[in-house]
């Protein structure tokens, strides 16, 4: 069964090296006191179901994956884990990872709720501003487009005057050179 929410004291794997967590024989450096943790795995060299096994064999909590290596190093993507879906497992960003890394290195005691379902766009846009955003976009373009028919219109106008001047012209001109 999945977990809505996990919460826990990070830990890396014990060994500097491993910091994949690739063998399924990696240890985590879990505190004594420690009572859920959460495992804090570089991104590379195994599937992400690997990584999350052997982390949960090890009755890790949850599982956070930071992305090194991208391109971008903001990115982060969905994970596929099929099989090992009843461990809650997120990706952060590389400078992220990095940085907690440091800290737990320094031996900075780092605890981690994870809450599924929330979405921190949420802290920073409103439904009511996306509607109101939405709304007078769908206003401005209704105004552009009578703008152009008008345009179009008056341009179909002018064209056509211009011709039955002409006409009129030629009939003038015709008259008189008679």
């Amino acid at each position: 069964m999945e977990t809505a929410n996990a919460k826990g004291v990070l830990v890396l794997p014990a060994a500097p090296l491993d910091r994949q967590a690739c063998d399924p024989n990696t240890r985590f450096a879990v505190p004594a006191q420690a009572g859920a943790w959460v495992a804090l795995i570089a991104r590379g060299n195994c599937t992400y179901k690997d990584k999350i096994r052997h982390a949960a064999a090890h009755n890790a909590s949850a599982v956070v994956i930071f992305n090194v290596g991208s391109t971008n190093t903001n990115d982060t993507i969905t994970m596929p884990h099929p099989g090992a879906s009843e461990v809650v497992a997120i990706m952060i960003p590389e400078p992220k990872g990095r940085e907690i890394v440091s800290l737990l290195e320094r031996n900075v005691t780092v605890t981690m709720t994870i809450t599924i379902g929330t979405r921190n766009l949420q802290k920073y846009v409103s439904r009511t501003s996306v509607v109101f955003v939405s709304i007078f976009f769908i206003v401005l373009m209704i105004i552009s487009i009578v703008w152009l028919i008008f345009c179009y219109i008056k341009r179909f106008r002018y064209t056509n005057a211009g011709d039955q001047n002409q006409a009129r012209t030629r009939v003038c001109v015709s008259c008189c050179s008679a």
